[in-house]
């Protein structure tokens, strides 16, 4: 999985590979906007489809990375995510909401590492479902007791998804929502790659045919 980079994932392009530090600006700025993005699944907006689309937008980024820009990628993410999704602690105080985003936003740096290294594994959704699943555990016990303000099942009180709920709980939900995600990148995927594979084979039976 180390050499991933280099496995021509659909949307990798040589232009950014040629000037890392440009791509590692462009993969930031778009998970801090998918991460922002991802509070509109939760009330008061509710948006709930939001949060497959969103967990499928931001697998697309870690798709094909290495683990080290996977930890750009999550820290960046987890920024978005936790700086809105924590407004509410400014009641408490001058730096509490910025105090609190930035030590929630550092458990996605792990979780980062993980889901672009997993990205390109056999059953990659599952593995990077059970990511989302083990992140949120460990954030809703540490610190203080730990904030389980924001986990996936929480944007999912009328959906589909909340039946699961009397099955497994909060981590079933999580687990399904983020499977649905993943599912759902890797059917994109797919689709570009042989929409891909179409398009060299006619480009080669063209160049054949004027040879």
């Amino acid at each position: 999985m180390a050499n991933v980079e280099e496995a021509g994932v659909p949307g990798r392009r040589r232009w950014f590979r040629r000037r890392p530090g440009r791509e590692a600006v462009r993969l930031a700025g778009l998970a801090l906007l998918a991460g922002a993005a991802l509070n509109l699944a939760f009330a008061p907006v509710g948006w709930w489809p939001l949060a497959p689309v969103l967990v499928a937008a931001v697998s697309a980024l870690f798709a094909g990375r290495s683990g080290r820009r996977g930890m750009l990628i999550g820290f960046w993410f987890g920024t978005g995510f936790c700086w809105v999704a924590f407004q509410f602690l400014r009641v408490f105080g001058p730096g509490a909401q910025e105090a609190v985003g930035v030590i929630e936003s550092l458990y996605f740096v792990p979780f980062g590492w993980g889901m672009a290294r997993v990205s390109a594994a056999r059953f990659a959704p599952l593995w990077q479902a059970c990511l989302w699943v083990a992140e949120e555990y460990v954030r809703s016990r540490w610190p203080f007791g730990g904030f389980s303000w924001g986990r996936l099942a929480f944007s999912q009180p009328d959906s589909p998804f909340t039946p699961l709920a009397a099955v497994g709980g909060a981590p079933l939900v999580t687990f399904a929502v983020a499977l649905s995600g993943t599912l759902l990148w890797r059917a994109v995927w797919v689709l570009l790659r042989d929409r891909r594979e179409r398009g060299a084979a006619l480009d080669g039976a063209g160049r054949a045919g004027l040879a």
